[in-house]
């Protein structure tokens, strides 16, 4: 008996052709060049996936280097003005400062319990306020505003109190003693004035800001334009800072003494 196909049974001529015959043998070279076309087209695919993400790297890449070179080859900037230190005072514990429309700078040390007032160059000009608890002294203060015609204002951080100092350091008022009720203070540690006179004060130990009015209810009532004094002061103070005209001086002079007149009227 002759050898068949392995496949399809059928008669094989020559069996040590192989195990197929010839049409089974055609056929499965057919399949197998069809699958090897597939694979090599799937091949074709991911070498070319491969190669446009190495072209994107490639050029994310020199994106990167050419942006932190030229960061890198530029000049250094410039500095904005000169650092310069203020000699005109020895302070122990600088702790706040403010400065006024002439450009001369109130600066609070603690330690000293009391203000300096500095010209723009450091020069000193003068010395307000010392230790004690009387008004005009001070006793570990840690912060200083000014208001729109120059009067000083300090957080009197360990007496717990609000002092309010000419800018000759002439004790003009005082706010405040120790407690939580209004108008109360622990330790105060912040204070600002807006441009109505409106004094803002960081209460530190009783966790809460106070604002405080400069005008009583008899100020107002008096004088209901009182509130237009003090922007007509400020904007005059603006301009003398500006001016060398005496005259400017004189109508500002004027402004804050009409504000002055007020208080003293309606002083209790």
């Amino acid at each position: 008996m002759g050898a068949t196909c392995v496949r399809c049974s059928r008669p094989i001529g020559e069996p040590a052709s192989g195990a197929l015959c010839d049409e089974c043998r055609a056929r499965l070279r057919i399949l197998l060049a069809a699958r090897a076309g597939v694979r090599r087209a799937g091949e074709r695919s991911l070498l070319g996936a491969l190669a446009v993400a190495s072209v994107l790297t490639l050029a994310l890449v020199l994106g990167l280097l050419r942006q932190f070179g030229s960061v890198a080859a530029e000049p250094m900037r410039q500095q904005h003005g000169v650092w310069q230190i203020l000699g005109g005072a020895t302070f122990i514990s600088p702790v706040g400062m403010a400065a006024d429309r002439m450009g001369n700078l109130y600066v609070v040390d603690a330690a000293n319990s009391r203000i300096d007032k500095l010209a723009p160059d450091g020069t000193l000009l003068a010395t307000l306020g010392s230790r004690g608890n009387a008004p005009g002294q001070l006793d570990r203060p840690t912060a200083v505003a000014l208001d729109p015609i120059g009067n000083v204002y300090v957080a009197d951080t360990a007496n717990s109190r609000i002092e309010k100092l000419s800018v000759t350091g002439v004790p003009l008022g005082t706010w405040g003693s120790f407690g939580s009720g209004p108008g109360q203070f622990n330790g105060p540690h912040g204070v600002a004035v807006d441009h109505e006179g409106n004094v803002y004060v960081g209460d530190t130990g009783n966790d809460r800001v106070q604002k405080l009015s400069p005008f009583k209810p008899e100020h107002v009532k008096k004088y209901p334009e009182i509130h237009e004094y003090f922007w007509r002061a400020t904007k005059l103070a603006g301009e003398a800072k500006h001016s060398v005209d005496p005259a400017k001086g004189q109508e500002l002079l004027d402004a804050i003494q009409q504000i002055d007149k007020v208080f003293w009227e309606t002083k209790e």
